[in-house]
């Protein structure tokens, strides 16, 4: 079945709070070490719906998070056939959704079809980084929440991972933590990668 033969590719994904480091961080890294084969990155498309009239971030409404939605889901159902990089993945659909509805600006059943769509779903990662903001925020035109709602929406992933670490803790996905500068978290992605093609080589 499409996207959900792991043995034939791998599926990395990198999630977290904006300015938490994950495109940093993937461009740093060689996957080409680690993965066999073609690798095909795929980036976050919340700017590309911007840039088509979708408002974002704090301005987000239910056809916005539909459509972050629906694209993570296209994703994950790829048929590539190639090892994946995600530069965020279903779960920060979720979260986003999650914190909106919380502001009352999206509806109930958009955010349960978030949800359903990433609990569904996040088992086809391999292994999911979870970058934690643990260095100081950089505001840009793309990245407007304030102080509050960035701290409301790292309490929301840190809730998510903790379940998720729980959840798949007998599961074939991994869950990593990655915190400190950039040369650190590049380390331990780097270690963690040896260690899962090791225990589960390509075919």
């Amino acid at each position: 079945m499409v996207g959900q033969n792991k043995s034939n590719k791998k599926f990395i994904a990198f999630t977290g709070p904006g300015c938490s480091g994950k495109t940093t961080l993937i461009k740093r890294l060689d996957f080409s070490k680690f993965l066999k084969g073609e690798i095909y990155h795929i980036n976050s498309h919340t700017r590309e719906l911007k840039h088509k009239g979708f408002p974002i971030n704090s301005e987000g409404s239910d056809d916005t998070q539909i459509m972050i939605t629906l694209k993570h889901f296209e994703n994950i159902k790829n048929d590539l056939g190639m090892n994946c990089i995600f530069d965020r993945c279903v779960l920060d659909g979720f979260v986003y959704t999650k914190w909106l509805w919380r502001k009352d600006q999206v509806s109930n059943y958009v955010k349960e079809f978030a949800e359903g769509v990433y609990l569904n779903n996040i088992e086809k990662y391999n292994i999911v980084f979870y970058c934690i903001p643990d260095f100081k925020y950089t505001k840009d035109k793309d990245r407007d929440s304030n102080k509050q709602d960035i701290e409301i929406i790292k309490a929301i992933y840190d809730e998510e991972i903790r379940i998720l670490e729980n959840i798949l803790y007998t599961k074939d996905t991994r869950i990593v933590r990655l915190t400190g500068n950039v040369e650190k978290r590049k380390r331990v992605v780097e270690n963690e990668l040896n260690k899962f093609l090791w225990i589960n080589p390509l075919r």
